[in-house]
């Protein structure tokens, strides 16, 4: 005769097994608070979907390469998933002297219509002089250009010295916004000797119906020699 009801004293420890116990029949009501430790977890599980509402950073891009190349295009870095991007990194110049000049590109891979010099940028910041502790202002600009002019300054290639960069990009794919806007931080020694430190921001003053997929990056002179780019998109930030 089978038993239907069997007390809770008739049960031996670990006599419930796994034959014993349905498959998803476990509610979460039955876990001990805390008792989920890092070990029970899996690699690559907490997924983006997982931490929505979550504030945080998500790579949704890497560039790396120790060779050179004459220009750095990185497309389809912004998508309509997200509305505000970080774009950090640093470029190692060939050509002693040479800066970062940038530009936007479309969803196409092409780059964004400069014959009418729709970019407009400007720098400002410090550089502290070689033989002495003076900290010099600085400051640059181009209101009609064919590109942004990021840093000032010509990066020095003696000591394989880069151009570090942070940058922000606010709803770049967004074909209801009327001209796009970036701003960055820069840091770099200068082939005059001087240690440089400056922010800056740009706009890109077009028609509505232009969305920004990608970037590109060139120097004002002579080609990249390395580079290492990483992109993250701001949780929560989904594209209006």
């Amino acid at each position: 005769m089978s038993k239907t009801t069997i007390p809770t004293g008739g049960i031996t420890a670990d006599a419930i097994n796994a034959t014993l116990i349905a498959d998803d029949a476990i509610n979460s009501e039955h876990y001990t608070d805390a008792s989920i430790d890092t070990a029970h977890v899996a690699d690559s599980q907490i997924t983006a979907a997982k931490t929505s509402g979550v504030g945080g950073l998500i790579k949704t891009h890497n560039a790396y390469n120790a060779s050179s190349v004459t220009t750095l295009t990185l497309d389809g870095i912004f998508t309509s998933s997200y509305g505000i991007y970080r774009v950090v990194g640093y470029v190692i110049p060939a050509t002693d002297g040479a800066g970062i000049e940038m530009q936007l590109r479309n969803a196409s891979s092409a780059n964004f219509a400069n014959d009418s010099d729709q970019y407009r940028s400007m720098t400002a910041g410090h550089r502290i002089t070689s033989s002495s502790d003076t900290v010099e202002s600085h400051t640059n600009g181009d209101y009609a250009a064919g590109h942004w002019k990021v840093n000032f300054g010509g990066e020095s290639n003696s000591f394989d010295a880069p151009i570090c960069f942070d940058m922000m990009f606010y709803d770049p794919l967004q074909a209801v916004v009327n001209g796009k806007n970036a701003h960055w931080r820069v840091s770099h020694h200068g082939n005059d000797g001087k240690l440089y430190y400056h922010y800056g921001s740009g706009i890109y003053t077009t028609n509505a119906s232009a969305d920004a997929a990608g970037i590109r990056i060139d120097m004002s002179s002579g080609d990249i020699k390395r580079h290492k780019v990483t992109v993250y998109a701001f949780e929560g930030s989904n594209a209006a």
